[in-house]
């Protein structure tokens, strides 16, 4: 008997455990399935992504499946993020942030930073985003994630381009990221950095960004995700406004709105402002001011950029139609958002704007001193480290106690020590100028290393980009060299339209750099113009309207891009003077004053520079 019970009791004990186990087993496998679903349809439906992401979720935590409850968080903080549903992204990437401490898991407390970080900069939350990006930095590295570093350096690249108008950083920030996704080969992110990139190149007005949109576009299409070709087509569309190329960017742009209606993106605004100036540069205002509206009209999801750029436009608008109080109207609205969320993308272009309309209006003083402050706007893209200010203010601040100082013993020794008072302020102003020389010195070799170091970063990050887009657009390329061959010889006597100048700044384009006719010092506009078989006025209207150059600015950039490329290899020693001759210089004076002024430093210094970089470069990889 007692066998028996206990022959039964071992048989309970196991199948018990069983049927737990078979219990646990299928809910996981469930969850697995909608999670893979959810994956799925990441790219095509982000309503049934986030529903079976929700499901998964729900099913997880009520199994106490921790780890799946996480990936399927994960899933809707990223797809939130794409439709510009901010604040549920927010909600979702906390509840996130909570699991991932809870559980020890610094890969989801990352992925939770991300979100943050991107959907507090849509939300304006500037100093919010940059600490969760920073930590989202630091758990990248020491997670050797490069998938999440591209991000990180996204959400930093938006970051700068919206909070302090640095595009410079903006576009760093995006070149590593770009960096970053091919060594961890994610398309999709590589792709979305390119159009960034693309969008930074447009806010600066450069018609280079055009590629990179395009880039972005067709990989939407290859990869077949609608997200991708939305915002490629956005982008393209921006960068066809900014050469005027009216009806591609109607197309794109069209494209682009069908695919925002269709899967429900909440940020609207930035496809009808683009609708609004492009019919504002047509002339059609009536068209253009129902289009800033309907942007100013849309989700509370949009962004303070798109808000104030619609109130500019709107502005712009009256002031054309001559209502200039209307306009100071919608400007002043424009500013105010601005300045409340801090977001400084517009903010400039707004003080200008608003100094025109009091200038019309007659408010001359209001209109100086409002464009005083688009100056200091305008500089601020270039100003200083803020290290560097704050440490002047602390000299000041020092020098002033000093002063004070001496001005008490001053009151005590007027008599018996004017002599010695004189001596202090000499020795004094002597010690303020030799620390401001110190100070100034120090910050301008600073300066030079920096922009050394961006130059070589950049001229090896062009090659790359540069030649892997020139293997894939080989054949587009050939195509529109033929069309370009075929009309060249009607540019000498028919009309210059946009498609006849186009080619002709293609064909341009290609002579100068492939035959490299910018090392001619005898080359002109006519002779130029002679090769290309159309005519100097032709020709200079083409070179001003694609690069915004005169003839000899042009020529001058494509000699000193030729000149960095030199001075940037440390193996060759060429010596200036015959560098400034092989390149097309007739004097060495010429050379150097257009150097400083393309790349902000004499070229000895920056070959200096660029050896001393180089070879703390090779000792650090020697140690």
């Amino acid at each position: 008997m007692i066998k028996t019970i206990c022959i039964l009791c071992f048989l309970i004990f196991f199948w018990l455990p069983d049927k737990s186990f078979a219990k646990v087993s299928a809910n996981q496998k469930r969850i697995i399935t909608l999670l893979n679903n959810a994956e799925t349809f990441s790219a095509a439906s982000n309503e049934k992504a986030l529903a079976f992401a929700d499901s998964a979720m729900v099913l997880s935590l009520s199994s106490n499946d921790m780890s799946h409850a996480m990936a399927a968080l994960k899933i809707i903080v990223q797809t939130n993020l794409h439709i510009g549903n901010y604040n549920h992204c927010i909600e979702a990437a906390e509840k996130l942030m909570a699991l991932g401490e809870n559980n020890n898991s610094n890969d989801y407390k990352m992925y939770a930073c991300i979100g943050l970080g991107q959907a507090n900069i849509m939300q304006d939350n500037y100093d919010v985003a940059k600490q969760y990006l920073d930590s989202a930095y630091t758990f990248a590295i020491q997670l050797e994630n490069d998938s999440a570093l591209c991000s990180v350096y996204n959400g930093l690249g938006l970051y700068h381009t919206n909070a302090d108008g640095n595009y410079y950083r903006a576009i760093e920030c995006y070149l590593q990221g770009i960096e970053a996704a091919q060594r961890s080969s994610n398309e999709q992110l590589y792709s979305l950095l390119l159009c960034n990139l693309s969008g930074v190149y447009f806010i600066k007005r450069d018609p280079a960004g055009l590629q990179y949109a395009e880039e972005c576009y067709q990989r939407g299409h290859k990869l077949n995700q609608s997200y991708l070709i939305y915002i490629g087509a956005i982008n393209t569309a921006y960068c066809l406004y900014l050469e005027k190329n009216y009806t591609e960017a109607f197309k794109y742009l069209n494209e682009a709105e069908l695919i925002m209606k269709e899967k429900n993106y909440l940020n609207q605004a930035n496809v009808h402002n683009l609708f609004a100036a492009i019919y504002f540069d047509l002339k059609n205002n009536e068209e253009a001011a129902c289009y800033f509206k309907k942007a100013l009209n849309e989700s509370d999801q949009t962004q303070t950029s798109y808000i104030s750029e619609s109130y500019l436009g709107l502005g712009k608008i009256a002031m054309a139609e001559g209502k200039y109080q209307s306009a100071l109207e919608y400007l002043k609205k424009g500013l105010d958002i601005s300045t409340e969320k801090n977001n400084a993308l517009h903010r400039r272009n707004l003080y200008y704007e608003i100094s025109e309309c009091y200038e019309k209006l007659g408010y001359y003083m209001a209109a100086l001193e409002t464009y005083k402050k688009f100056t200091i706007e305008n500089d601020s893209i270039f100003n200083k480290d803020k290290e560097y200010v704050l440490s002047d203010l602390r000299i000041k601040y020092e020098t002033e106690q000093k002063e004070n100082l001496l001005k008490e013993r001053d009151i005590a020794l007027i008599t018996k020590e004017k002599r010695l008072q004189f001596q202090y302020i000499l020795i004094f102003c002597v010690v303020a100028v030799c620390i401001c020389l110190y100070i100034s010195n120090k910050k301008r070799n600073r300066r030079y290393l920096q922009i050394v170091r961006q130059n070589l970063y950049f001229v090896e990050q062009e090659k790359m980009l540069r030649k892997t887009l020139e293997e894939k657009n080989a054949g587009e390329e050939m195509e529109m060299e033929k069309l370009s061959v075929n009309n060249s010889e009607k540019y000498a006597t028919s009309a210059l339209t946009e498609e006849k100048g186009a080619n002709l700044y293609l064909k341009l384009h290609k002579i100068m750099i492939n035959n490299k006719l910018y090392k001619d010092n005898s080359l002109t506009k006519e002779k130029l113009a002679e090769l290309l078989n159309t005519n100097r006025t032709y020709l200079s209207q083409v070179i001003n309207k694609h690069t915004g150059l005169s003839f000899t600015h042009y020529v001058n950039r494509l000699r000193i891009e030729e000149v960095r490329r030199i001075l940037s290899d440390p193996e060759d020693e060429t010596p200036l003077k015959a560098i400034a001759s092989d390149t097309g210089f007739n004097s060495l004076s010429t050379f150097y004053n257009v150097f400083q002024s393309i790349i902000g430093m004499p070229p000895a210094v920056y070959r200096s520079k660029m050896m001393k970089i180089c070879k703390e470069k090779t000792e650090s990889e020697f140690f």
